[in-house]
């Protein structure tokens, strides 16, 4: 038994990949003064009302609720597409596969050139080096979305219930801790990224707009109205380049732990190997007993 504890507790530490998960806490954005320009817009005088509806397509807020956007997003083909794009993350996820000093992808081995007409036959896709595919094969195993107040549940967050005053828990599993939080870094990074050009295209959609109004219009109250307006947009697009996060607030920046969440501590190791232990030896006494062959096995551990 003692045997086969050492063998077990040896494998079991030895043939298991460490993984590290980092994780981050997020929430909706405080209190932003664009939103109150955008809602004041509604106050304008009555002779423009006709051009504000059209600047902010018929309405006075200004848009969706960017946190409520940002969610939405975190798990989207866009999102996955702008990380490989972008960041260098294929580079960081299929580290294996890049070579540092040419800058390029290694060649596929030549096992890849019997898989390839196989794949083909199946209607899948075949890449020489690693794609958006393959990075979003990679996130669907690695990166989930909780609640925060569901924490150590395992309740994967439904993004249709959530509300805008939810807060989120990102977790990432990678290999490396410092992998899994330059990661998360990324993808935070990213997605926000993406909301906040979203944003700054409509903005210049409107001081565009104002602009050939303002060639047209000739009645002074209008033109006044146009003016202010627009550089109330130039204000909005100060501070939407000029805030370090648009969509969400960073309650807790990605941190991964340097002790692997697996496998786990040696004291639940040394527990799990004795119990697996003591039922594979009484497992081989027993069998030694009906089958020559498993008795001989165990034999030369018996005492004589």
């Amino acid at each position: 038994m003692l045997f086969v504890f050492v063998v077990l507790f040896f494998l079991f530490y030895a043939v298991s990949k460490p993984t590290y998960v980092a994780t981050a806490v997020i929430g909706p954005p405080n209190p932003s003064p664009i939103n109150s320009m955008l809602n004041s817009m509604t106050g304008l005088p009555k002779a423009t009302t006709g051009l504000t509806s059209r600047l902010l397509g018929g309405g006075g807020n200004g848009g969706n609720d960017p946190f409520q956007e940002y969610q939405q997003l975190l798990q989207t083909p866009r999102l996955v597409n702008e990380l490989a794009e972008h960041d260098g993350v294929l580079q960081v996820v299929f580290g294996g596969l890049w070579d540092t000093e040419k800058k390029v992808w290694m060649e596929p081995g030549g096992l890849s050139r019997f898989t390839a007409p196989i794949k083909r036959l199946m209607h899948r896709p075949v890449a020489t080096h690693p794609n958006s595919i393959m990075l979003a094969q990679y996130l669907k195993s690695h990166l989930s979305i909780d609640q925060a107040g569901s924490v150590g549940q395992s309740a994967t967050a439904s993004f249709a219930g959530l509300g805008s005053s939810n807060y989120l828990v990102l977790s990432l599993r990678s290999d490396r801790p410092e992998k899994a939080e330059l990661l998360l870094s990324k993808i935070l990074f990213r997605a926000d990224n993406i909301i906040r050009q979203e944003q700054m295209r409509d903005v210049d959609a409107r001081i565009k707009y104002i602009e050939s109004e303002l060639l047209r219009v000739t009645q002074s109250e209008q033109r006044s109205a146009l003016i202010q307006t627009m550089a109330n947009q130039e204000d909005i697009k100060v501070m939407m380049v000029a805030d370090k996060r648009f969509a969400y607030v960073l309650v807790s920046p990605p941190y991964a732990s340097p002790i692997p969440v697996s496998p786990g501590s040696p004291g639940k190791a040394l527990m799990i190997t004795a119990a697996v232990s003591v039922i594979v030896w009484a497992g081989l006494v027993l069998l030694g007993a009906w089958w020559p062959w498993c008795g001989r096995l165990i034999a030369p551990f018996g005492r004589g």
